[in-house]
């Protein structure tokens, strides 16, 4: 069973008759979605970020925006996601290994560009879109992390047009986000994927045609419904996304590496995935703390936890068949952050991820990393089996 993770923040529940829609395609409810759906933890002093004025950095790969002398977002050369500062702290809690609570606090929320970013972005383009992701934090607008726990153990569901957007998840292997959904889904890259069969042709899902798999993501399937389905941004933000004709903001989804998009298998979103190489691929023990302190929230961590052969190639071209990752890395979560501390024990950095043993997402019991081997008590085996992490 997965541990409890929870938001605090209150998030209304909307009910409505299960069934299943015929078609995935995003705009069938993000209109409702951003008008239907409470957001977390709205503020309760004014915002005026359009008030706000930025100066920007260059030192590659990053371009840092400051207001004043304090940094309040990174952009990365070729990534969509953004670490975005304040206005609120949040906390996200679970439960640790001895059943303690456990809690992940800070201010950074994570949010996509409509584009991956480029150094040659304007000034006037990034002001604008930082205006807008400013905003969304001080009201409160889910962004990656928040809407991650929306998939956690009981998490309130929210239907929209009969179809269950959110809500507590179970894991499915080689289940992918439509599969949650009950939705039909036709990738740029592939053939479509029906509604009626849960999972399909080369997903390993042991039934395709069980009920039992609607409902469910395996670890690459929850990350492409957190970047790639849902919006990090609500409709309701008009400065920037209405000049760009765009109402909503994430990562487009392939079944394998169409340029520019998010592939269905975890291997292929290290190699394949835009962005940058946070740790490269590494067969080393546990990950040492300067790697640690590369990571920032919403990035990707992958690991390889079936104990199978270590080896990893880069492609030489971007079309090189990617056998030889398939036994290098055969998981991925999302990282969420330090974990608050403990006198007893080292600093552990947890990440949210959907797990068989836990049957769905969840950031508790052996989640997390550290850079001790020391003691069970420190060491979750997860550590010695990190293998990459990348920023999308």
């Amino acid at each position: 069973m997965k541990n409890l993770i929870a938001i605090t923040a209150t998030l209304s529940t909307m009910t409505a008759l299960a069934g299943c829609s015929m078609n995935a395609e995003p705009s069938d409810y993000d209109s409702e979605e951003s008008s239907s759906i409470d957001s977390i933890a709205q503020a309760v002093n004014t915002c005026a970020p359009s008030t706000e004025v930025y100066s920007f950095t260059s030192s590659s790969p990053y371009v840092i925006a400051k207001i004043g002398s304090t940094e309040v977002a990174r952009f990365t050369e070729g990534a969509y996601t953004v670490a975005v500062k304040g206005y609120t702290t949040r906390s996200f809690a679970t439960t640790d290994t001895d059943g303690s609570a456990v809690n992940v606090t800070h201010d950074t929320y994570v949010r996509t560009l409509p584009a991956p970013f480029s150094s040659s972005m304007s000034d006037t383009d990034k002001t604008n879109w930082l205006l807008a992701a400013r905003e969304a934090n001080c009201h409160g607008d889910k962004d990656i992390l928040a809407i991650a726990n929306q998939y956690a153990e009981n998490a309130a569901e929210t239907w929209v047009s009969g179809v269950r957007l959110m809500g507590d998840a179970d894991y499915g292997s080689g289940c992918d986000f439509h599969d949650y959904l009950c939705t039909s889904w036709t990738p740029p890259d592939g053939n479509p994927r029906p509604a009626d069969l849960a999972c399909q042709a080369s997903l390993a899902c042991p039934d395709p045609l069980a009920a039992s798999n609607i409902g469910s993501m395996d670890c690459s399937g929850f990350v492409r419904m957190v970047y790639g389905h849902r919006n990090n941004f609500e409709a309701q933000l008009p400065a920037y996304t209405a000049s760009l004709g765009l109402s909503v903001f994430r990562y487009p989804l392939s079944t394998s590496q169409a340029p520019t998009h998010l592939p269905r298998a975890s291997r292929n979103q290290y190699r394949y995935g835009s962005g940058m190489k946070v740790i490269p691929f590494r067969v080393a023990s546990v990950p040492t703390q300067a790697e640690i302190d590369a990571l920032q929230p919403g990035d990707l961590v992958f690991f390889n936890l079936d104990n199978t052969s270590a080896t990893c190639c880069e492609p030489s071209t971007p079309d090189e068949d990617d056998t030889c990752c398939e036994e290098g890395i055969t998981h991925v979560g999302i990282f969420v952050g330090e974990q608050g501390p403990r006198e007893d024990r080292p600093t552990r950095y947890r990440l949210i991820n959907s797990r068989d043993s836990m049957n769905g997402p969840t950031m508790g019991h052996t989640s997390f990393i550290n850079t001790s081997t020391s003691t069970k008590s420190s060491y979750s085996g997860w550590s010695a089996k990190l293998r990459a992490a990348r920023r999308f």
